[in-house]
């Protein structure tokens, strides 16, 4: 199992971002560290973002490949930063479109540099 703590330092976003793991392994780590997690359930997909007002998780399947990675990373990070603004109070609209890209690119670019081998 990794995991990969990203701390966002403008809007004080954080994301543990878990690969080399199955869904269940990263359910059960998480309900070892935190009891509000005890109950979660496996959703059998190919990736996955939790959060509540205090943890943030996204998980992707690790037996996924290049570029099918890619794109279910992109997707669960758009759950990640709209709920995160959300939390924050930060209206989710047209007007704040610069926030949510630069949100999603920053992890996206984080993760990138993270499991990407060199």
């Amino acid at each position: 199992m990794k995991r990969y703590r990203i701390k966002e330092p403008v809007y004080k976003l954080f994301l543990d971002f878990f690969t080399d793991c199955t869904e269940r392994e990263m359910l059960d780590y998480l309900a070892r560290c935190n009891e509000a997690f005890n109950d979660l359930e496996e959703h059998r997909c190919q990736g996955r973002n939790i959060s509540n007002n205090k943890y943030s998780v996204i998980w992707i399947d690790s037996k996924l490949k290049f570029p099918e990675s890619m794109a279910v990373i992109s997707h669960e990070l758009i759950h990640h930063v709209l709920g995160g603004l959300n939390q924050r109070g930060i209206p989710i609209n047209f007007k704040n479109e610069e926030v949510i890209a630069y949100l999603h690119e920053y992890f996206l670019r984080e993760i990138i540099k993270r499991i990407i081998k060199k």
